[in-house]
């Protein structure tokens, strides 16, 4: 019998991920217990593998540790999923649209019902890829079911997640024990996050985007487990005591000294032709004062309208997102190191 905790970590990691073989159907795990529906998504972004790795380890970590600690119990069902598979293998954010703007109900019955045809590469990704999340909803009985969607970014800097427009999700979200961004969704359109809490809510269903770091920094692997896990244990799928407590503390770690909730208060959005160039040296939660210069484009330098933090600085050839800023609440306080 196992004398570690529930998810030890392997001593080495490495992000390498073999894309040409990835499927869309990651895996899954269920003991036949009710309890809550998971369902996580890596890769929706081509470029954001990190998520993909972390979940092919815990779905492995899952399976050692029901046979080698008998009385460890699995409540409900995990299922994962990968997301824009054709720019995985190509290694790109996105080949001709980005997949997580493009969750537009209509859209996508046009695209079903063939009364329109795929316009692009992701159109094909959206209609299989939801087609399988739905088949899951559909198919659970219970009354509870989470969404988490698995994201880096291109800058360094502090982890945090996203919740959709509801209570139940910010709550969720502010459980994983990370920086919660509030009010980001209400300036992106047709996200997988705003389509499922959307059209799903007899289902009682939440949805929770995390950033667990740079794309290529293997911490970010880490993290991306860390964040399942608290996921599981918070909506009860795995007990509070088989828990490995080393998934808080390295949260807290990437955490430290970050505002506990912030919300939005300006997205810079961008178009190829506004030749868009962010200054270099910005991080996730870097403060900037008013007037300071961040970016320029065809017009000239583009300035901090206040004293402010930035997030998501564009530092990659494809995106339509410049940068965020975001203003801390100072009520919440921010995480302590460990």
């Amino acid at each position: 019998m196992s004398s570690e905790p529930l998810f030890f970590y392997p001593k080495t990691l490495t992000m390498s991920v073999n894309a040409a073989s990835l499927q869309r159907h990651l895996g899954n795990y269920d003991e036949g217990l009710p309890g809550p529906l998971v369902i996580l998504i890596g890769a929706m972004h081509g470029n954001e593998l990190a998520g993909i790795k972390a979940i092919d380890l815990v779905l492995k970590m899952l399976q050692v540790e029901h046979v080698t600690k008998p009385d460890f119990l699995f409540k409900g069902r995990l299922v994962a999923f990968s997301g824009n598979l054709h720019a995985a293998r190509e290694g790109m954010r996105f080949i001709d649209r980005d997949l997580n703007r493009l969750w537009n109900y209509e859209h996508l019955e046009k695209l079903r019902s063939e009364k329109i045809l795929p316009t692009c590469a992701e159109d094909y990704e959206l209609m299989e890829l939801s087609e399988l999340i739905e088949l899951e909803i559909k198919a659970y009985s219970g009354n509870q079911i989470v969404l988490l969607d698995l994201h880096t970014t291109s800058a360094e800097g502090g982890i945090f997640a996203v919740p959709s427009e509801k209570d139940s999700s910010r709550d969720l979200a502010l459980g994983l024990g990370a920086p919660v961004v509030d009010g980001l969704l209400t300036h992106l359109n047709n996200t997988c996050l705003q389509y499922f809490s959307t059209y799903f809510t007899e289902k009682n269903m939440d949805a929770v985007s995390f950033e667990s770091g740079q794309h290529e920094d293997p911490a970010s692997v880490y993290v991306a487990i860390a964040a399942i896990i608290n996921l599981l244990r918070s909506v009860g799928c795995v007990e509070d005591h088989d828990v490995e407590s080393r998934h808080d503390t390295i949260l807290k770690k990437h955490s430290s000294g970050l505002p506990r909730f912030s919300t939005l208060e300006e997205k810079h959005s961008i178009l190829p032709e506004d030749e868009f160039v962010m200054k270099p040296g910005f991080h996730n939660f870097q403060k900037v004062t008013r007037g300071e210069i961040l970016a320029s484009d065809i017009n000239g330098p583009i300035f901090a309208p206040d004293e402010l933090m930035v997030l998501m600085p564009l530092y990659q050839s494809k995106g339509n997102d410049g940068y965020f800023l975001i203003r801390p609440d100072e009520k919440k306080g921010y995480f302590e190191g460990v």
